[in-house]
């Protein structure tokens, strides 16, 4: 798990670009050029610019942040021990089998490990975007609950590997990483997952018909309404381009998402990502590029 500090110059080694969309996703909405040997791409439509953007398969400057999830030490170095050794790991490379059983298989392919795993991956895409974790160092700063924390603190709830992962953590920065807002992902995630309904509400997969239009994804695509209380509980995620995944309580909230007309489900999912897009939308194609403009530049004013 060790490896060496990286500083924001030393641009090429691992885990400096922390991807708040992870690459599976992304990878969905990727499409051959034929004009560039199939080389796959991106359509990007963006804050102020109504045109197609290209990158690469492997999205380097698209829904992620230099060191999101690194913790600066004295030396002016960056200890990215969280990237390699929690989110690529236990939220991403998991969350991505999982993503591939719903995708190909539905709900019923999961095995209760998949479905924990994809759990863990909704509640950390709903904390994970920039603004959240810009939020959260705001907290540290001015909530007086956080005074006196203790790296027991971070720990709580956890597996105890990733008991051992803050540990090294906190050898690395010292007894003040609990000022540090990305120390407090894991024990976030772990405390959603067992607080908010996403493990225990009804899950769901809609199909979207070829003839119909494409669901969107964005570089904040997680959407999430739900009453204070929880009673009232709907999230929905797209898995790819043609595939919704949605998970809802009570039961009456998933029925009603699983027999509304599809074209009606995608348009207000549709609004909804692009809506709260920070930056980036992404589609296969051009033929929505009037309807993101439109929604993006609403979301705006």
């Amino acid at each position: 798990m060790e490896q060496k500090p990286n500083t924001a110059g030393q641009k090429g080694q691992p885990y400096t670009d922390n991807h708040y969309v992870p690459k599976f996703l992304l990878d969905e909405w990727c499409v051959p050029d034929p004009g560039r040997n199939d080389a796959r791409f991106l359509h990007a439509i963006g804050h102020g610019y109504a045109g197609l953007a290209i990158v690469t398969r492997v999205p380097r400057r698209v829904a992620n942040s230099p060191f999101l999830y690194g913790i600066k030490l004295e030396d002016g170095h960056f200890t990215t021990l969280l990237e390699s050794g929690y989110f690529t790991p236990k939220i991403d490379t998991r969350g991505a089998a999982a993503h591939l059983k719903l995708a190909s298989l539905g709900v019923g392919g999961l095995s209760e490990t998949e479905r924990m795993s994809w759990a863990r991956f909704l509640c950390a895409q709903m904390i994970r975007v920039p603004s959240i974790a810009e939020r959260m160092r705001e907290l540290l700063e001015h909530d007086s609950a956080f005074e006196g924390a203790s790296v027991e603190s971070l720990k709580y709830g956890l597996d105890s590997d990733e008991e051992e992962l803050i540990d090294e953590v906190a050898e690395k920065v010292g007894e003040n990483v609990v000022i540090h807002a990305p120390a407090w992902f894991p024990v976030t995630i772990a405390a959603l997952v067992r607080t908010r309904p996403f493990l225990t509400s009804h899950w769901l997969v809609r199909d979207i018909p070829s003839q119909g239009d494409e669901l969107l994804l964005s570089d904040n695509p997680f959407v999430l309404s739900s009453s204070e209380d929880d009673e009232d509980f709907i999230c929905a995620l797209p898995l790819t381009p043609r595939k919704l995944f949605i998970a809802a309580s009570p039961q009456s909230a998933a029925d009603k998402l699983s027999s509304v007309e599809i074209s009606e489900l995608v348009r207000e999912t549709n609004e909804f990502v692009v809506s709260n897009a920070m930056k980036w939308v992404f589609a296969t194609d051009d033929r929505l590029a009037d309807f993101v403009t439109k929604y993006l530049s609403l979301a705006q004013q």
